[in-house]
């Protein structure tokens, strides 16, 4: 992610910082996920196959047009508001991995309702909340 937001000119700034976590947010829910649920099951999109889809394309993007496309304002252009398409890119991504954070933490609480409603093959770790919210807040200690 840190080569990514260098190459679309994202700058020093909440921007940089918003595109760099979320990926890293992404990974780290995902791998909770799988420790409370006992597997990584990937639906037919994901951030691991799509995601590497969507930056391939954004370095093809470059090759065609240059890092400049990035800079282009799309609204309030020439004001201190100015809108450019990497700040459109980066709520994108902002966006989308909160939807696949929100989407992990529904995988582990419905995996372990399966447990207590039926009797399956136990897998993943017992489902404790405080350890729950300790591995959450653990992600955005510094």
């Amino acid at each position: 992610m840190l080569v990514l937001a260098k190459c679309l000119q994202v700058g020093d700034n909440f921007t940089a910082v918003i595109t760099c976590c979320a990926g890293s947010a992404s990974f780290h829910f995902s791998t909770l996920e799988e420790y409370y649920t006992g597997g990584l099951f990937l639906g037919r999109f994901n951030g691991v196959s799509d995601g590497s889809f969507f930056v391939i394309l954004i370095y093809f993007i470059m090759g065609c047009f240059g890092n400049e496309f990035w800079k282009y304002p799309v609204a309030n252009a020439v004001t201190l508001q100015e809108i450019r398409i990497v700040d459109v890119f980066a709520f994108f991504v902002f966006f989308t991995n909160v939807i696949v954070v929100l989407l992990c933490f529904k995988k582990i609480f419905d995996h372990e309702k399966t447990k207590l409603i039926e009797v399956v093959e136990v897998t993943g770790e017992a489902l404790i909340a405080k350890d729950l919210l300790i591995q959450t807040l653990g992600y955005f200690a510094p």
